[in-house]
């Protein structure tokens, strides 16, 4: 059984604490952070800052989705009418009631990923992976961009960060989510973000969580984040994007690399660049 499967029977047993010290031991050394070359990213790097994303911008459309069965859907139906909290249900029979289960589940699906993708977290994605020529090709545009790496985090700086969970099915929103119970809803939640189907097991992603649907207003984006250790600029980055990256090295007194194409080896390594 691998450290990520122990991880998550401490979440479900309600172990928690445990599972952040369990999650804090086995961080790996080094984050990644991949970005294309853009001025607005370049300035972000220079004033420790960086954006964070709605899963509804993410590349992926199914990325953080939550299921909901029929059969769920009824049975939170039945409990808005026989609470009266929702007066569009008064008089309705149980009978009335599941054709209007049958005619708007489609759309209290859709509804509902909507609006937890679109308003209830914000989230800056890092890697485990350095060397990785997928992740050069999509998200730093086509090697083009640069890599930030992210060392030696402690356990303050460790808290909101997850690794994502790869599967080929998503979280079922009613058995683990909309909880009564304030701690299962959360844990719900963020099992939902940090879900990801299995095709992209490749990036072994890490999440910076951070929760916005209960906050009077919205933070301020972009965020201040960890202070980075190194700068790798990818095989087809520019001599502006050099001369940027070196100000910003010297300023902050972080080494500088450019990743190199091995030909022989078909994979990538990293020199360093003096200033």
């Amino acid at each position: 059984m691998n450290w990520l499967s122990i991880y998550l029977q401490l979440l479900r047993k309600g172990m928690v604490q445990e599972g952040y010290l369990f999650k804090f031991k086995n961080m790996p050394q080094n984050l990644y952070r991949y970005r294309k070359d853009d001025p607005y990213h370049i300035e972000n790097l220079f004033n420790n800052k960086d954006w964070f994303s709605y899963p509804c911008d993410f590349n992926d459309p199914f990325d953080t989705c939550l299921t909901l069965s029929k059969n769920q859907y009824y049975n939170d139906l039945l409990r808005l009418k026989d609470s009266k909290k929702d007066p569009s249900l008064a008089g309705v029979s149980n009978r009335e009631l599941k054709t209007l289960v049958q005619d708007t589940y489609p759309d209290a699906v859709t509804s509902l990923n909507k609006k937890f993708r679109s308003e209830t977290f914000q989230i800056c994605c890092y890697s485990e992976q350095l060397f990785s020529i997928p992740m050069w090709t999509h998200y730093s545009g086509n090697h083009s961009g640069y890599c930030v790496a992210y060392s030696d985090f402690n356990a303050i700086e460790s808290h909101d960060l997850f690794p994502v969970i790869y599967s080929s099915s998503s979280v079922n929103a009613r058995s683990q989510f909309f909880n009564k119970d304030k701690s299962k809803n959360d844990f719900g939640a963020l099992l939902a973000i940090l879900h990801k189907y299995k095709d992209w097991s490749y990036e072994r992603e890490w999440r910076l969580i951070k929760r916005i649907d209960n906050k009077p207003a919205l933070p301020a984006n972009p965020r201040t984040v960890k202070t980075p250790t190194a700068i790798y600029m990818g095989v087809n980055s520019s001599s502006k994007l050099e001369s940027n990256l070196k100000l910003l090295s010297k300023e902050k007194d972080l080494p500088l690399f450019k990743m190199e194409a091995d030909y022989y080896k078909i994979g990538l390594k990293p020199t360093q660049i003096s200033g």
